[in-house]
């Protein structure tokens, strides 16, 4: 794709960054760098680029369980709205396409946990006791601060990912469970409906909310369902 570049390459698959991605890194840099100076601009880089670290994370998840089922995977795009892996071709059965959707969320469910056992090692069990999670979220540029951060992206990344709404991770879940009763067609005409019924409600609230993220989140995913369908 023009205008990225490739960044790694992962059992063949190129994992590929978009160039507004340095606006996200710049944005991230100033957020905290307004309250916390030099310092509070390099963590505020630092964690951005290991949040989209995650998101690549995520996304390896689901190509790797596609390349083990056959199916080709040419590249990860990394955008500033998350990621996108590019498969060759569509699951054969809802099977395939159940286990590739589920295999995304798992891996940041699975990062969470390390991220938790790890800052419990690093920082003690008072880390998750007595408010420690909230208080190092609301803490200046610290690594318990950034642990924390990591921790809860990667929740709301599995969390967020498996909103029954196509094209995203749950909408293929709930299509590929709907095509064991009624065939792939419908199941992905119900599918595509509920995603575009939950993307309007999302980009309305983002509007009321003023919050321009959960708009553009909200438009990409109904064009996505509209794709789909």
């Amino acid at each position: 794709m023009k205008l990225s570049w490739r960044v790694a390459t992962v059992s063949g698959i190129a994992i590929r960054v978009h160039v507004t991605f340095l606006f996200v890194v710049a944005l991230g840099a100033m957020e905290w760098g307004l309250s916390h100076g030099t310092r509070g601009a390099l963590f505020g880089a630092v964690l951005v680029c290991l949040l989209f670290a995650c998101v690549a994370l995520h996304e390896l998840g689901h190509s790797l369980v596609a390349q083990r089922l056959g199916v080709s995977v040419r590249e990860i795009l990394l955008l500033p709205i998350g990621g996108v892996a590019r498969l060759g071709r569509e699951p054969k059965t809802a099977l395939h396409e159940l286990l590739i959707a589920v295999a995304g969320p798992l891996v940041n469910v699975i990062l969470a946990v390390l991220l938790v056992v790890g800052a419990r090692v690093v920082v003690g069990p008072v880390w998750l006791s007595d408010g420690g999670f909230v208080r190092a979220l609301m803490a200046p540029p610290a690594l318990a601060t950034l642990v924390a951060a990591l921790t809860a992206a990667n929740l709301a990344l599995a969390v967020f990912n498996m909103i029954p709404a196509l094209p995203m991770d749950g909408g293929r879940v709930l299509r590929a469970v709907l095509t064991f009763f009624l065939g792939k067609l419908r199941a992905t005409s119900i599918a595509a409906t509920v995603g575009q019924f939950l993307a309007a409600g999302l980009a309305a609230f983002g509007l009321m909310s003023g919050n321009v993220v959960l708009v553009a989140i909200g438009v990409f995913v109904f064009l996505g369902a509209a794709q789909e369908r």
